[in-house]
C-alpha cells in the first residue's frame, strides 16, 4: 500500500494507494510526476482523503478522454464558425458539446454532429483557448 500527497496550486490532499493498485501503477507513482488519479472522498476522518482507484499518466490520458465541452457565455456567429473551423482540423471519435449561456436563453447545452467529433490533443486544446480567450472547456474522462 502506498501513501501519497496530491497537491496543486490550491490545495493539497492525502491519498491511499491499495496494494493491488499500486503493483500496477508504482512507476508512475513518483514525485514530481503529473498523472490523473480517479478515485473516492473518504471523509470519516477531519481531513478527507482520497481513496485511489486508478492513476493515468499524462501521456494516456488522450485515450480516456470520453467529450469535450465548450463554455461560451454571449455565444456570436463568428465565434462560433471559428470554433467549427478549428473542430474540423481535429476529426476523430470523442463528441464535442457547447454549453451556451446568454441573456436569451438561461442555458443551453448543444451536442454537435459527428462531423464536428475530435481526436484530442494538446495542439487543439492550445487553439480553442486562443479562440475564447480563456480554457473556458473541459475535458470527461472516462
Amino acid at each position: 500500500m502506498g501513501i501519497i500527497k496530491v497537491e496543486d496550486e490550491t490545495a493539497s490532499i492525502e491519498g491511499f494507494v491499495f496494494p493491488r493498485v499500486y503493483n500496477e501503477t508504482k512507476n508512475s507513482l513518483k514525485k514530481g510526476n503529473t498523472v490523473i488519479l480517479k478515485g473516492q472522498i473518504d471523509n470519516k476522518e477531519t481531513n478527507p482523503k482520497l481513496i485511489v482507484s486508478s492513476v493515468i499518466e499524462m501521456e494516456e490520458i488522450n485515450k480516456h478522454i470520453t467529450s469535450l465541452v465548450i463554455n461560451i457565455e454571449n455565444p456570436s456567429d463568428e465565434l462560433i464558425k471559428k470554433l467549427k473551423q478549428v473542430l474540423l482540423q481535429h476529426p476523430g471519435e470523442v463528441p464535442v458539446y457547447f454549453n451556451f449561456k446568454s441573456p436569451e436563453y438561461r442555458f443551453v447545452k448543444v451536442k454537435t454532429s459527428r462531423d464536428f467529433y475530435i481526436q484530442p490533443q494538446q495542439l487543439l486544446f492550445q487553439e480553442i483557448t486562443q479562440i475564447l480567450e480563456t480554457d473556458n472547456f473541459y475535458l470527461t474522462l472516462g
